[in-house]
């Protein structure tokens, strides 16, 4: 007697727009050992485009967001978006959006907290962070109730465990961005460091700036600094 194919576990990952980067090259591999439904939430106004991040071949439904998350209104585009995901009867959920601060209590309302798998980017809230306060009481609630958590480095992973110990967590690293061939030639002999992304106070800049300065002080001259990014305040720097 011939036996039933074993029924593929099924997954609905969603990904918000400033993590697709993180999900591009992992989800469609992915999806050869599961069924994947894959949602990408685009923040109001957001700038960043899948296109060139996703193959064609296996890309995600795109979900616009209409007003900023701290608007009332996108309860009401949550709560779509959420009936979608618990009509998908998914087996796991994975997710990495936020939604300070309205997602996560509706989320609770309608989804099985046991199914989710939180990848937590930033365990715990930096000093300085935007909504600092708000986003570190909106992790503890988060963080009761969910018991699964994937993140992305060894430290990270020591946090989380100090944080919700009787929890499962996972670690797996960020995967490496392929930008493809390099049309710049380094100069020859040169050092060069780069910081990029957002500019945040938290993440501070001064102190590599101030490193960067005692090294050229010391007497090393083959050495340059890179600093490509947003600030709301570069006079600060």
């Amino acid at each position: 007697m011939n036996k039933l194919p074993k029924r593929k576990k099924k997954i609905c990952w969603i990904t918000p727009d400033y993590f697709l980067c993180a999900d591009a090259f992992v989800v469609p591999e992915l999806s050869t050992e599961y069924e994947i439904e894959w949602i990408l939430i685009n923040t109001l106004n957001t700038k960043r485009k899948s296109d060139g991040l996703v193959l064609e071949t296996f890309k995600p439904k795109e979900y616009n967001l209409k007003y900023r998350q701290k608007d009332p209104r996108i309860i009401f585009q949550y709560f779509n978006l959420l009936n979608k995901i618990r009509q998908s009867d998914a087996d796991i959920i994975y997710i990495s959006f936020h939604g300070l601060p309205y997602f996560f209590p509706i989320f609770f309302l309608l989804i099985d907290p046991n199914k989710v798998i939180y990848g937590a980017h930033n365990v715990s809230t930096p000093k300085g962070a935007s909504n600092e306060r708000l986003m570190r009481l909106y992790h503890n609630y988060v963080y009761k109730r969910i018991k699964n958590f994937h993140v992305f480095s060894n430290y990270q992973l020591s946090v989380i465990k100090d944080m919700v110990p009787n929890k499962s967590h996972y670690y797996a690293p960020l995967t490496l961005e392929d930008y493809g061939p390099s049309d710049i030639t380094p100069v020859n002999g040169t050092i060069r460091f780069l910081f990029f992304g957002y500019i945040r106070e938290y993440k501070r800049l001064d102190l590599l700036i101030n490193a960067f300065q005692e090294l050229h002080n010391s007497g090393i001259q083959n050495i340059e600094l890179y600093i490509a990014g947003n600030c709301d305040n570069w006079e600060t720097y």
